[in-house]
């Protein structure tokens, strides 16, 4: 399961160009959140993610937003697979993710996936 899902991220995050507020960086992964009040939750995403060996060959790139009571996290997905469909097994894999994320990462707030094409358009939502 895991397998699957560091894969699928994996295709899906890439690198994009910097702008987005603020920023955390490592070789693995970069994150962007807008406001400083979430540095907390961008560093605590960080760790889940590094711990959940969601880290793939390249730099990954996510941006978190806080939506009045909920986080979202945007994903940039591959140009390669942006014609693919999400299948139903990969869905119920990032609810999953989200579900242990809302718990370790959003401090018991609801959390979303929004996987977007390189010019941060929405092209699937992935939530409870």
């Amino acid at each position: 399961m895991r397998f699957l899902i560091v894969t699928l991220l994996f295709l899906w995050a890439t690198s994009c160009s910097s702008g987005y507020g603020n920023k955390l960086e490592s070789d693995e992964l970069v994150i962007f959140y807008e406001n400083q009040q979430d540095e907390l939750i961008a560093r605590a995403l960080g760790h889940f993610w590094k711990e959940e060996g969601l880290i793939g060959e390249r730099q990954q790139t996510l941006r978190l937003f806080l939506n009045k009571v909920n986080y979202r996290i945007q994903l940039i997905q591959s140009p390669e697979f942006q014609k693919d469909p999400i299948s139903f097994e990969e869905q119920q894999l990032l609810i999953a993710l989200l579900n242990k994320m809302d718990t370790l990462v959003f401090e018991n707030r609801k959390g979303s996936f929004e996987i977007c094409n390189d010019h941060f358009e929405i092209k699937h939502l992935i939530q409870e």
